[in-house]
């Protein structure tokens, strides 16, 4: 399968740096081949595993919706700010904060299910009881 996946981006990766001559385009493209083969890679694993579309579902649409929610929250920002590293700095912290609130109230909102969220709140915890913060726990 990794060869195949190769030959794909060989072919859509080699017209685009031939004659269009941009790495922005070819960036695309590599998106645009991972993008295609995903799902193939995904069923294919996951038929070895006994993993349905559905368990894909069921952990990706909490990442996918923080994504979404990032991206939105930062073309917003970037409409309101000129370039420079001000807007690069208020990217990086709007878009981590965004993902983290949005990932943590799905996580909150489909049950507090054992997934990643459940490890970084207990890591966050176990570090503010650290610091002396037991009292902004309760």
């Amino acid at each position: 399968m990794q060869w195949a996946r190769v030959g794909i981006l060989v072919l859509l990766l080699l017209p685009a740096a031939l004659f269009l001559k941009s790495i922005v385009v070819m960036t695309v493209v590599r998106l645009i081949a991972t993008a295609l083969f995903l799902p193939a890679l995904l069923i294919a694993s996951g038929r070895e595993m006994n993993i349905t579309l559905g368990d894909y579902g069921a952990v990706l649409w909490r990442p996918s919706l923080a994504a979404c929610s990032m991206a939105v929250a930062i073309s917003v920002s970037n409409s309101l700010m000129s370039e420079g590293i001000a807007r690069l700095l208020c990217d990086v912290m709007l878009g981590a904060a965004i993902f983290a609130m949005v990932s943590i109230a799905c996580w909150r909102a489909s049950g507090k299910p054992v997934a990643p969220e459940k490890d970084l709140i207990e890591a966050i915890t176990r570090l503010i009881s650290k610091l002396g913060g037991r009292h902004m726990l309760q």
